[in-house]
């Protein structure tokens, strides 16, 4: 489906960043609840890395709001 198609249709075409960053500034206890679930759910896995890893993914609007939550800034 193009971008057209979509907003014809009434859908917003976002990339993941725009959506995950969205859920974290809506939800942010949900998301960090499931942040916390995530790390501690991976061997060794703590914070920073996590974040690392979003930002590596692409995902660096996800990674700043998910930093701020959890206090990194």
């Amino acid at each position: 489906m193009s971008a057209d198609a979509a907003a014809a249709a009434g859908v917003e075409v976002v990339t993941p960043d725009e959506l995950l960053g969205r859920l974290v500034a809506e939800y942010e206890s949900q998301m960090l609840a499931a942040h916390r679930t995530a790390v501690a759910s991976l061997t060794g896995a703590t914070d920073r890395p996590t974040v690392a890893a979003l930002r590596r993914a692409g995902a660096s609007v996800t990674a700043d709001l998910m930093d701020h939550l959890i206090g990194g800034r």
